[in-house]
């Protein structure tokens, strides 16, 4: 008698018993699970063991991870709290990205590069990834506190300021970015806007079936489903990024009073598909090409380690924090985000970047992305031994 196999589930078991092992290994030296993500990807992807071939269907699984992720993200941030650190939310975030790009124009100066290339590299080393920061803060147990909030006030600025970038990139590069999708960018960040100063002015919002489906819990998993990936289209639509739609989602379900149970069905859910996203991210990463440039992207890497951590630190520190508040809220931000990967394709796209030049910005992101936990427990072990007041 034969029995017939599907043939992905030797992959499949593959997968789960490389995240398995790798994830003891990180779990026992008391390392966020994300890393072993990534070094799963790398190990199963088209530039490892070419385990898994179909990487858009990876990438689009990664996507959905994202935008529960922020969406969880959303239920846990208060809007007035946010609202209410704005000066460091906004202006931190302005000056931030100021001192990003004036750090890649003393390197492009020298190098003779055009504006428009030293404004991309800019943008992008100046971009914090809301979802390693998030797990790392999650890691630490330390969401409610003051660093915590700050850091997320400005990582979520770094990301709503996305569409101005481009704007900026448009004017500098003609040709480089749709004017026609930048009206309806800018026409989705007032909707947004809108929305938020709404959700501040409410005290609570009474959705109109949350009592309806208070004893269901199949269409309590689907009315959050539905919360969530509809705010997600409507950002979409508007050319924004969806992730910034399920935050939204997210911030009006913590405003209905009433969101426990949206935790609980959901939890498996963004478990599976942050992996898949991490997943994602090692897939991009391609050893030959590291090994190739391992000294330039050692000498990056470390660069865009402290100078990262070394401006964030500036800003914090002329916002009023202590000096150590702003060594580790500058470590939590000093990993590049993935929206760098966007800013970097449309760099290639419109001639604004060489390919040795976009090859070597994805593998200092996945690098930086890689590293971060790393580069945060080094900066708190610093921090932990050095006598005296920091």
């Amino acid at each position: 008698m034969h029995f017939l196999m599907d043939p992905s589930l030797p992959k499949l078991f593959g997968i789960a018993l490389v995240i398995l092992i790798v994830g003891q290994i990180f779990l026992y030296f008391k390392q966020p699970v994300l890393i072993a993500y990534l070094l799963t990807g790398i190990a199963i992807g088209p530039h490892g063991l070419q385990l898994v071939e179909d990487t858009e269907l990876i990438n689009w699984l990664g996507s959905i991870g994202v935008i529960l992720l922020l969406f969880f993200m959303g239920m846990e941030f208060s809007v007035a709290s946010l609202v209410a650190n704005w000066r460091i939310s906004i202006f931190g975030t302005f000056l931030q990205i100021v001192g990003s790009v004036a750090a890649v124009f003393c390197l492009g100066y020298w190098l003779h590069w055009p504006l428009v290339r030293i404004v991309l590299l800019g943008f992008v080393i100046s971009l914090s990834s809301t979802s390693i920061i998030l797990r790392l803060i999650k890691y630490q147990n330390t969401a409610r506190t003051q660093i915590a909030q700050d850091v997320m006030g400005i990582t979520l600025t770094q990301d709503l300021a996305v569409v101005p970038m481009l704007i900026i990139l448009g004017f500098l590069k003609e040709g480089a970015v749709d004017r026609v999708l930048l009206t309806k960018q800018l026409i989705g960040t007032v909707v947004i806007a809108i929305l938020i100063l709404y959700i501040l002015k409410r005290k609570e919002i009474k959705l109109p079936f949350s009592r309806l489906f208070a004893n269901d819990e199949d269409m309590q998993l689907f009315s959050a489903f539905c919360i969530c990936f509809g705010m997600a289209l409507l950002t979409g639509f508007f050319g924004l990024s969806m992730a910034i739609g399920a935050f939204i989602g997210g911030l009006i379900l913590r405003s209905t009073k009433d969101m426990g149970w949206v935790k609980s069905r959901l939890e498996p859910f963004r478990i599976f598909l942050m992996a898949v996203f991490f997943i994602s991210i090692g897939m991009m990463i391609d050893f030959k090409f590291i090994i190739q440039y391992k000294w330039q992207l050692f000498t990056l890497t470390i660069i865009a380690l402290m100078i990262n951590t070394f401006i964030n630190t500036f800003v914090l520190r002329m916002m009023g924090r202590s000096m150590k508040e702003g060594l580790q809220a500058g470590a939590l931000l000093a990993q590049i985000s993935e929206f760098g990967f966007v800013l970097a394709a449309v760099g290639l796209q419109f001639n604004i970047i060489t390919e040795y030049s976009y090859d070597m910005t994805v593998a200092l992101i996945s690098v930086t992305l890689l590293l971060s936990p790393t580069w945060v427990a080094i900066i708190d072990f610093l921090l932990r031994n050095i006598s005296g007041d920091v």
